[in-house]
């Protein structure tokens, strides 16, 4: 993972930030969880856009800064990101310091985020969890079942001038897994291959 973030993927960039800030498979750091949400983000990255937001309002890892917070909630929403979106117009329809509310346009935004999610491709990895309803596996052997599914059905994990397949992750994921893990994330596939539609 950590040479995928070297190469400047912001996927890459993403999940990294999401293990710091959950103490996934690294120890649980905030600062170094905003680092990594920062690259991603820097790269139009929605996801990360969000994260960064959501650090910002609650002083996670960064100064609490609201000012920064609705600015990277203004990026996520113009992303895509249907959470962000329903945010921004929430901003919108409140109005803040230096940005007059406006109902039409908060509207406007409430009906975005209301549209539903594209099957693909997703824009990050956090995403397809998002579509599917499911939280993101915090365990490996549940990531790799997740990415081995996402493969097979060909989907992609896109963002502007980026493509990161779940192959890719998948091989990434699989460096740090053991030959049992391996097994059991391979038999968890085939059940939630048919569990999901």
């Amino acid at each position: 993972m950590q040479k995928a973030a070297g190469q400047d993927q912001p996927d890459a960039h993403l999940l990294l930030g999401e293990w710091y800030a959950e103490g996934n498979h690294v120890e649980k750091n905030p600062v170094i969880s905003v680092q990594y949400f920062k690259k991603a983000a820097a790269r139009n990255n929605a996801e990360a856009q969000w994260r960064l937001a959501q650090a910002c309002l609650a002083g996670e890892g960064t100064l609490k800064n609201e000012a920064a917070a609705t600015q990277w909630m203004r990026l996520a929403a113009k992303g895509g990101h249907h959470k962000a979106q329903a945010w921004w117009g929430i901003i919108l329809f409140d109005g803040r310091e230096g940005l007059a509310a406006n109902e039409r346009e908060a509207k406007k935004w409430w009906r975005l985020a209301d549209k539903p999610a594209s099957p693909r491709p997703f824009r990050t990895v956090t995403e397809f969890f998002d579509w599917i309803n499911k939280p993101a596996p915090l365990d490996i052997v549940q990531a790799h079942a997740w990415f081995n599914l996402v493969a097979s059905k060909n989907y992609q994990i896109k963002g502007k001038g980026v493509l990161m397949t779940p192959q890719i992750i998948l091989e990434l994921v699989e460096q740090n897994m053991t030959d049992q893990e391996k097994h059991q994330a391979e038999a968890a596939a085939q059940r939630l291959a048919e569990e999901l539609p």
